[in-house]
C-alpha cells in the first residue's frame, strides 16, 4: 500500500516534467530577461543574421513554438510569430496566456518628454518605430483585447498632437501617436509594472531656450 501511494503521488511530477519540456529540453514558456532581449523577423541563417523587429522589454511571457540553434521561435499572438535569443530568456512553468486587456491611458507633458501610458492587465510583446511625413509613432501590441473606456490627454504635453488605436486582428493592437512637430527627437518605451509607457523626447529648445539641435 505504502508503494502504491508512493506511485501515485510521483506519477504527476512525472507527466509535468514532460509537459513542461520536450524532449530535446526546449521549455514551453519563457520569460524575457538581461539587459536588451530583442525580438527578430527570422531565424537568421546568412551571416548578417536575421532582421531584427526591435527591443521588448523584460518579464514578458512569450510561448515556446521551436528551437533553432541559439534562438528560440516564439509566438506573439495567435497568427504572428517572432525569434528571440535564448541568453535574453529563462524557462517559467507552464501557463495559459490569455489576452491581456488594455485600461485607461494618459497622456502628458514633462520637462524633457511627453508621456504616453497605457494600463494592461498584464505585459505583453510589442513592436514600435517611426514613421515620417507625417511624423507618426506606431506600437502593436499582441496577445491583447482592447478594453479602453477613456483616453485623457493633458494640455502639459507638447510633443503628442493626437493619440488613437485599431484592433487590426483579434488579438493584435495597433497604436498611432501623431506629432506635434515635423522631426523625430527620439523615444524610449517600457514597462513599469504592467504599465507601458512611452516616453517621447521634447524638440531642444522647446521650451523658450534657443538652444540648437546636435542630434545627440
Amino acid at each position: 500500500m505504502q508503494l502504491k501511494t508512493l506511485f501515485v503521488t510521483a506519477f504527476p511530477l512525472l507527466i509535468y516534467a514532460i509537459t513542461s519540456h520536450a524532449q530535446n529540453g526546449t521549455p514551453s514558456y519563457i520569460l524575457t530577461t538581461g539587459k536588451l532581449p530583442q525580438l527578430a523577423y527570422s531565424s537568421g541563417e546568412d551571416r548578417l543574421g536575421s532582421a531584427k523587429m526591435g527591443y521588448i522589454d523584460t518579464a514578458i511571457s512569450m510561448k515556446v513554438l521551436d528551437s533553432v540553434k541559439d534562438l528560440y521561435k516564439v509566438q506573439l499572438s495567435s497568427a504572428r510569430f517572432a525569434f528571440i535569443e535564448k541568453i535574453y530568456t529563462q524557462p517559467r512553468p507552464d501557463t495559459v496566456l490569455a489576452p491581456a486587456l488594455t485600461g485607461n491611458w494618459l497622456i502628458k507633458g514633462g520637462d524633457k518628454s511627453d508621456s504616453v501610458s497605457i494600463y494592461l492587465t498584464g505585459r505583453v510583446p510589442y513592436k514600435s518605430w517611426m514613421e515620417i511625413n507625417p511624423s507618426k509613432i506606431k506600437i502593436e501590441l499582441y496577445n491583447v483585447h482592447s478594453n479602453t473606456n477613456w483616453i485623457t490627454q493633458l494640455q502639459s504635453a507638447k510633443m503628442v498632437k493626437n493619440v488613437w488605436y485599431e484592433q487590426t486582428e483579434s488579438d493584435v493592437l495597433l497604436i498611432t501617436i501623431e506629432l506635434a512637430k515635423k522631426l523625430h527627437f527620439g523615444y524610449s518605451i517600457g514597462y513599469r509594472e504592467n504599465m507601458l509607457q512611452l516616453l517621447i523626447r521634447h524638440q531642444p529648445g522647446f521650451d523658450g531656450n534657443p538652444e540648437p539641435y546636435r542630434g545627440n
